[in-house]
């Protein structure tokens, strides 16, 4: 997926497990929630996993409300409600998408096709479904989120030079 505007940010995770996703992204967006409309796009439902760590961690009640408000179930298409908030809206955006790299793929090309602006796309893979092809994959990602955030890609990966592939 590489629409290359200026207006569309692409960073890319690899995860263990579900546990392990949702402990990278919530400080993520818990510093990102109230700057951005955010939307996800899961193959797994996390929304249990989410609840637990939520009820475990030192935040404010109103973040955890806004948090919580976050679809965190598994989607298998893309519902016109999520792509209307996407679309319609000029505020910031934050889309959030996990999953194989087939599911990712998917709703990637669904996404690429709609006139997009002000946003963030963050796929997340499952390593265990792209462990060799991790180095395929970065080429096409300007930033890269892990525990500690979000990251240049040669500060998590020192060799890594960029030669960018266009989709």
């Amino acid at each position: 997926m590489n629409k290359s505007k200026e207006n569309i940010i692409r960073v890319c995770n690899f995860y263990i497990s579900e546990w392990h996703l949702t402990m990278m992204l919530l400080p993520y967006i818990k510093d990102n929630i109230n700057n951005n409309i955010i939307t996800t796009f899961l193959e797994k439902n996390i929304e249990e996993n989410v609840k637990v760590l939520l009820s475990k961690i030192n935040m404010k009640e109103e973040i955890k409300e806004k948090i919580e408000k976050i679809n965190w179930k598994s989607s298998e298409e893309i519902n016109d409600i999520d792509l209307a908030n996407i679309t319609n809206n000029e505020e910031s955006k934050l889309i959030i998408i996990s999953g194989n790299m087939e599911y990712v793929n998917k709703v990637n090309e669904n996404l690429i096709q709609k006139n997009l602006n002000n946003v963030k796309i963050i796929n997340c893979y499952k390593v265990d479904k792209t462990n060799k092809n991790i180095k395929d994959v970065l080429i096409n990602y300007d930033r890269i989120l892990n525990t500690s955030g979000e990251k240049e890609i040669s500060e998590v990966f020192g060799e890594y030079k960029k030669s960018r592939k266009i989709l």
